[in-house]
């Protein structure tokens, strides 16, 4: 690997930081490019990038290099949703089939809202193949939605909904908001223009020579990464096992390749609304996003108040292969401290958080594909580690 790239800035008290997410690289934990960002109190305080856009031409990783954030598109998703709900136009205890009553066949009438939120709608693939021409056109895939036969029975069990999710969110945003946009479009018009955020749900065309190119791990890596997170063998039968839903939800969708990197290297694709999983971004965009909900300025009180715990916490997930804590559409982890973090794991190791307590929001991206996700992504949990140590100085 070509000598590694560093940028960005750090308040003083936050400096140890810095040194880990240069030590990430210097370990071998980061094999391409990454960033972290932070914010608190509604300050940026850690705002750092290094490596490699794309290591196979050098080319750096640099303060306005973009990247695909994966499934932390589904928090900013779901926080679209959350402000029309916060509006009182809709509330999570609605049943689905109120806003779209379409939705209600073939054994899907009794779902909610919280339900479909929480992955518990038994819609974690669609049968046959989504097609491009499914995608461009939301009325194709509300048609595919309603005529959709639950996998489980709804509200019985959890699934991670990897890609429906997304399309089910939009459909619901669609419905309730007055002027009918989509996802992508409500959130350029509600949040990214207002707060000139450089994040995109369906990227325009002229951006792509800002994104970072993703590589797929590595085998060694892959090694190296389970012996030091256990969880992670049984995470990839759920993964790789063509029993299991993720299997199904790549045969979905195989016209668009084979991988996630496949898929997002694709600039075609990256154009595309797919709120599940297609959000673009900088680490300090995406974090800034979630800073806003702790700085009060998206979302009332009482609506944060809704949303500060899982509605589903420990459930065993069967898409996944583990046991997490879901709700209101954002997966849930605890800090350090003991309190509840909000926000969204993504494929590849991607993570953001909102910690309400410190008034805290922080990010991470990589293009550097990692076998883990979340919490079982080891440069990013050094990166918290450090963040909260730096919290605790007098």
């Amino acid at each position: 690997m070509p000598r590694p790239h560093f940028g960005g800035s750090v308040e003083s008290r936050f400096a140890k930081v810095e040194q880990v997410f240069r030590q990430n690289f210097a370990d071998k934990w980061e094999a391409e490019g990454a960033a972290f960002a932070v914010y608190w109190n509604g300050k940026k305080v850690v705002d750092l990038w290094g490596g490699y856009a794309d290591i196979s031409c050098e080319r750096k990783w640099e303060e306005d290099t973009l990247t695909t954030g994966f499934s932390t598109t589904k928090s900013v998703a779901s926080i679209c949703l959350a402000i029309l709900i916060d509006q009182k136009l809709a509330s999570y205890d609605d049943l689905v089939i109120k806003h779209w009553p379409e939705f209600g066949k073939n054994g899907k009438e009794h779902v909610t809202i919280n339900m479909l939120l929480g992955h518990q709608a038994g819609l974690p693939y669609i049968n046959g193949v989504t097609a491009k021409e499914d995608m461009i056109d939301h009325r194709l895939m509300s048609a595919k939605f309603e005529h959709q036969k639950p996998i489980w029975t709804p509200g019985t069990k959890t699934g991670y909904h990897v890609m429906t999710f997304g399309w089910l969110v939009d459909q619901l945003v669609r419905r309730i908001d007055p002027k009918h946009r989509s996802v992508g479009q409500f959130f350029r018009e509600e949040i990214g223009s207002p707060y000139g955020l450089d994040y995109y749900i369906g990227m325009p065309k002229e951006l792509h020579g800002r994104v970072a190119r993703l590589s797929f791990i590595e085998p060694v890596r892959t090694i190296r990464e389970a012996v030091t997170q256990p969880p992670l063998a049984l995470m990839g039968y759920f993964f790789l096992s063509p029993l299991c839903h993720f299997h199904k939800v790549f045969k979905n969708m195989r016209w668009m390749g084979t991988s996630f990197t496949m898929y997002y290297n694709n600039p075609d694709l990256r154009e595309l609304e797919m709120p599940a999983a297609n959000g673009v971004t900088t680490a300090r965009d995406l974090a800034k996003i979630h800073s806003l909900i702790s700085e009060g300025k998206l979302l009332s009180e009482s609506l944060v108040d809704t949303i500060r715990q899982p509605k589903y916490p420990k459930q065993f997930d069967w898409t996944l292969g583990f046991r997490d804590n879901k709700g209101y559409g954002f997966m849930y982890t605890k800090s350090p401290q003991g309190d509840w973090l909000i926000g969204h794991l993504g494929v590849g190791g991607q993570n953001v958080k909102i910690d309400l307590k410190n008034k805290l929001a922080f990010a991470y991206l990589t293009n550097g594909m990692k076998a883990g996700a979340g919490d079982f992504t080891r440069p990013f949990m050094n990166l918290q580690k450090a963040l909260y140590e730096c919290l605790e100085k007098k």
